[in-house]
């Protein structure tokens, strides 16, 4: 009895398998170059906000939030004024830029958790600035971190990257421990933003 399957070479299969590898190779290069021309675009508003706002003239902590922070780390009075002192010496933009540096310098697994923690790094302490809060609608009676989150869900809505606003208003109202991908996004960018205010604090002792 004749078999009802056709027998096909191994060197036919190998070139199928071939072909399929560098169609699944090919949606990724697509996927990768979409993910990338949208955070461009969101790059570029985010970039003429800081420049509209004037982040460069902007300092980087707010006194009276840091202060209470510092208190539990450095007992000293004097000690905890000449380091706010230092802060301050240090923009709210060059601040965002260093943190973008850490993430850069970062190993990620897939570009959307790249792109994604890059956005997270010039997002996060975006809604210390006034001017943003006025230009899109922002009460100023709310932290600067749910600012941030709510400016993030204005520009962020029917993209890719929508879930960030997500994750930030989440993280906000519940510090931080919503899901594991919540905590791994925000884990990093706390790592990032504290690895780059120990580097511009020993940079600024040294000056």
């Amino acid at each position: 009895m004749k078999s009802k399957f056709k027998w096909i070479e191994i060197s036919q299969y190998l070139k199928l398998d071939e072909i399929i590898r560098n169609k699944q190779e090919m949606s990724i290069i697509e996927s990768n170059a979409n993910l990338i021309t949208e955070y461009e675009k969101i790059e570029k508003i985010i970039l003429n906000d800081f420049k509209e706002c004037n982040f460069d003239k902007l300092p980087s902590v707010e006194e009276e939030k840091i202060t209470k922070k510092l208190y539990f780390f450095i007992p000293s009075q004097e000690k905890i004024k000449e380091r706010i002192e230092k802060y301050k010496e240090i923009s709210l933009l060059e601040h965002i830029y260093n943190v973008l540096d850490e993430v850069e310098k970062y190993e990620f697994r897939r570009e959307i958790d790249k792109y994604s923690m890059k956005l997270f790094a010039l997002l996060h302490d975006i809604g210390k600035s006034k001017c943003i809060r006025d230009k899109y609608n922002i009460p100023h009676t709310i932290s600067h971190e749910k600012a941030s989150a709510m400016y993030a869900s204005k520009i962020l809505k029917n993209t890719q990257f929508e879930f960030l606003s997500d994750l930030l208003l989440s993280a906000m109202e519940n510090n931080g421990r919503v899901n594991e991908r919540s905590c791994q996004y925000i884990d990093l960018l706390v790592y990032f933003d504290k690895k780059s205010r120990e580097k511009e604090l020993k940079r600024k002792l040294r000056h």
